[in-house]
């Protein structure tokens, strides 16, 4: 088994990865159903479990304006006023309310001006990412030639992963959750636009022989 921890190559956020191999210990050699004949060897032993789990922080975001020009700067991209005070309360788990958008972001600037709120301080939600194998190996000839029978699952608990809340004020889906991070092809190969995972559930059956 092993764990990888750090910051990611495309930003702040961190990732922990966890990657692990296990042989079952069941079968001809192992304590477990240890008896060497036939039937042992093509049903119990061979067994072996693997996976990749990411774990990773959510990305920050950045709430701005984009339908009026209060700064002047013709950038239709200035950041609103922020009317309270403390952390910004977010709830990534619902996605139709990711944060409470009338409390921290009513007032507008004055012009000439940007607002108070400020740039990439608020975060979007985590990720969280499974991926399991199960496979068997069948010896047809000792030591010289093998086959193995795998099923490959990636996004196993079929977890959904959220992008970050609409950021726009101006948009009618302001602090909402409207899309989810990566595609069944992200989840195969590992990566999309620096984020893993997060498609839907998808299973691959491979047959391998090795001589």
């Amino acid at each position: 088994m092993r764990l990888e921890y750090g910051p990611s190559n495309f930003d702040i956020r961190h990732r922990a990865v966890i990657t692990y191999v296990v042989d079952l210990p069941v079968g001809p050699g192992h304590r477990l159903f240890s008896w060497n004949n036939v039937l042992n060897r093509q049903l119990i032993g061979g067994w072996q479990i693997s996976g990749i789990t990411t774990f990773q922080s959510g990305s920050p975001f950045t709430v701005y304006n984009g339908s009026n020009d209060f700064s002047g700067f013709n950038k239709f991209y200035d950041r609103p006023d922020v009317v309270s005070t403390g952390k910004l309360t977010q709830d990534n788990r619902n996605p139709d309310a990711a944060f409470d958008k009338r409390r921290y972001f009513s007032a507008t600037p004055r012009a000439g001006r940007v607002g108070t709120s400020g740039r990439d301080q608020y975060y979007g939600p985590g990720l969280a990412n499974y991926d399991f194998t199960l496979a068997k190996s069948f010896p047809l000839r000792p030591e010289t030639l093998r086959v193995q029978l795998r099923g490959d699952f990636f996004n196993i608990f079929k977890h959904t992963n959220f992008s970050n809340p609409i950021a726009n004020q101006s948009n009618a889906s302001f602090g909402q959750m409207t899309s989810t991070v990566g595609s069944s092809v992200a989840t195969a190969v590992g990566t999309t636009a620096g984020l893993v995972g997060g498609g839907p559930r998808v299973i691959q059956l491979a047959l391998r022989l090795s001589f």
